[in-house]
Formats: structure tokens, C-alpha cells, sequence
């Protein structure tokens, strides 16, 4: 079985030591599906999670990662990091969701305020009728 060599970084190529395990994980995307898979995960839960992008290659610099090195099928890790960019830059932190309003009343049969209580029209609470 013929042994699949990891692409090296060029003379040219310096990355701090603080970046360095992410770099080689991003090296190892042409090679192990294991990799392919974590820089997709990286690239949807880029907005989602708060990463440390002093030891991580931010997802706007992957262009620039992959232009800077060699690689056996360029074209095809060009693809790669693209779709990989394409996910993260295009997902949108989730929007919060609007505060719950508290009820407002006598207690009885409280009157309802929505998100805007100058837009908003009081309704009131009813039972139903006991059979």
C-alpha cells in the first residue's frame, strides 16, 4: 500500500507557535478526511462558538493559507477552503430571541402586554367554561 506523504510548508511559510497546531491540522486536509471534516466543523460553528483565533487561522485568512502553499491537487483544496469560507462567512450568529413580556393586571384576569407595549393591544385572559 503506497504511503501517503504530508505536504510540507515552503521556506516562505511562517506561522507563530501559537497557530501552529491548527496550520498543520489545515496542511493535513489534502490527505485526511479526519481534517476535511474538522475544518467543515470549524466553518459551521465558526459564528456559534467563541474560538481562541490566536491559536486557530481565522476562516478569512484560508484563501491566503492555501494560496501560500503547495499542494499535490490545488484546484481541488482551492474548492475546499472556498466552500469552507463560503460556510463561515455566510452564517449569521442566531438571532436572540425577543424577552418574554410579564402580565400586567388586577391578578384576576391579568391584561397581556407584548413585546411593544406601545403597539401592543391588551387582551385578556379567559377560561373555558367548567362542563
Amino acid at each position: 500500500m503506497p504511503r501517503i506523504a504530508r505536504i510540507a510548508c515552503h521556506a516562505g511559510c511562517r506561522t507563530d507557535a501559537a497557530r501552529r497546531t491548527h496550520h498543520d491540522r489545515l496542511l493535513a486536509v489534502e490527505t485526511d478526511p479526519d481534517a476535511v471534516l474538522e475544518l467543515f466543523d470549524l466553518a459551521v460553528t465558526w459564528h456559534e462558538l467563541e474560538y481562541d483565533d490566536e491559536v486557530l487561522v481565522a476562516p478569512a485568512r484560508w484563501p491566503e493559507f492555501a494560496e501560500r502553499h503547495r499542494w499535490r491537487a490545488p484546484d481541488r483544496v482551492e474548492r475546499l477552503f472556498g466552500l469552507a469560507v463560503d460556510i463561515a462567512l455566510r452564517a449569521q450568529p442566531a438571532p436572540a430571541a425577543a424577552p418574554l413580556s410579564m402580565a400586567a393586571g388586577s391578578g384576576i384576569c391579568p391584561t397581556l402586554v407584548g413585546p411593544s407595549p406601545a403597539t401592543a393591544r391588551a387582551t385578556h385572559l379567559s377560561l373555558a367554561p367548567r362542563p
